[in-house]
C-alpha cells in the first residue's frame, strides 16, 4: 500500500467517532478518486486502455494529498 494511504487510514482510525465505518470511508474515498480519474481522462485526446485503468497519485490530490 502506498505510504500516504496507510497514513490516511491510520488517521481515520485514530480520530474515529462513535459512528466510524471503515468500509464506508474507503468506499467514499474510492468514489472520489474515480471521479478525479475520470476528470483527468476526459481531458486526454486519445487515452489508452492503460490510461483508463490506471489510478495515479495525481488522482488523490485535493482529496487526501
Amino acid at each position: 500500500m502506498l505510504p500516504f494511504l496507510s497514513n490516511y487510514f491510520e488517521q481515520l482510525f485514530f480520530n474515529r467517532g462513535d459512528s466510524f465505518g471503515n468500509a464506508r470511508d474507503v468506499r467514499n474515498l474510492f468514489e472520489k478518486v474515480i471521479a478525479k480519474q475520470a476528470d483527468r481522462i476526459v481531458t486526454m485526446t486519445d487515452p489508452s486502455d492503460k490510461d483508463i485503468l490506471e489510478i495515479r497519485i495525481e488522482d488523490f490530490k485535493g482529496i487526501i494529498l
